[in-house]
């Protein structure tokens, strides 16, 4: 995504969106101002084509602009420009019931342990492996993954409302986003599919 709109958000390298100071003329205030007004544009549309997904960090990295997360963060704040946020649940000392472990490895929920489900892998030779009792680092990538899909599309586009196969579309939709597009700072702002290519890992 910032690839793609490198070109359009590049900048000339200076700051288009600063604060006056006492020395400055009517006509330097004018253009900073005209400035920041550019700035809100820009993240606007940029918040636009991000699906509403992208809070301040991420617009500022998009717009590769030196004007303050601060200052992007007011611009977006003024203009309603907000991703979805979760409510925190209230904290619950209630930790569940044990149970036997199964013989293989998974996360012990309910539907992995399914009669049902567990036919189904030993009719297609297959092996369940999901995670290791107490040890939630073996899942929580995955975990993460589907907190963030939850977070960024099914809760603020409403999934619920969709029919089945309109939904098996919007997760082909929101993967395909998330691997090519959805930028992230750890990866140096750049998506996973880019941060692969950038060590030769893919093609």
């Amino acid at each position: 995504m910032v690839d793609r709109h490198s070109g359009i958000y590049q900048g000339t390298g200076r700051c288009r969106c600063s604060h006056p100071t006492d020395t400055t003329t009517d006509d330097t205030v004018q253009i900073e101002r005209s400035g920041c007004t550019e700035t809100s544009a820009d993240a606007g549309h940029l918040y636009l084509i991000t699906y509403r997904r992208y809070g301040y960090r991420r617009i500022k990295a998009m717009l590769r602009t030196c004007v303050s997360e601060k200052v992007i963060r007011r611009i977006m704040a003024e203009d309603g420009l907000t991703a979805h946020v979760p409510r925190r649940r209230r904290y619950s000392s209630y930790e569940g019931e044990t149970t036997p472990a199964p013989d293989n490895l998974v996360n012990r929920g309910c539907h992995y342990r399914w009669p049902g489900w567990l036919d189904l892998m030993e009719r297609y030779g297959l092996t369940r492996s999901m995670s290791a009792k107490g040890c939630s680092s073996d899942n929580a990538a995955a975990e993460g993954f589907f907190g963030r899909m939850k977070t960024e599309s099914v809760c603020p586009e409403h999934w619920e409302e969709y029919t089945r196969d309109e939904v098996l579309v919007l997760i082909d939709d929101y993967i395909r986003w998330y691997n090519h597009e959805r930028i992230k700072q750890s990866l140096g702002w750049m998506s996973p599919v880019q941060y692969r290519q950038s060590q030769g890992m893919a093609a």
